[in-house]
């Protein structure tokens, strides 16, 4: 698979995990970007903005928790390397 096979799988994935997200707090982006990191060939950038009133802790929770799923449900991606932020603004 490529990089960019796997920004599609990963975006997809993104698309539904809302729905099926079971951790603290709500997921619910205001902002998602999926892109190739552009220094290195198997780097991968995820950033989300969940929005206000998530505090710290909270933040790193679901951003280890979307880890989690997301290598549950496409173990392929971990061929990359993923850099995934999640922030709350």
């Amino acid at each position: 698979m490529d990089i960019y096979e796997a920004i599609k799988k990963i975006e997809a994935f993104s698309e539904t995990y809302p729905d099926a997200y079971s951790g603290v707090g709500k997921w619910a982006p205001t902002e998602t970007q999926i892109v190739p990191s552009g220094d290195d060939a198997d780097h991968i950038k995820i950033w989300f903005n969940l929005g206000e009133g998530i505090d710290g802790d909270q933040v790193k929770a679901m951003r280890k928790q979307f880890l989690h799923d997301l290598h549950q449900a496409h173990p392929e991606v971990e061929a990359f390397t993923l850099e995934v932020r999640v922030e709350a603004f």
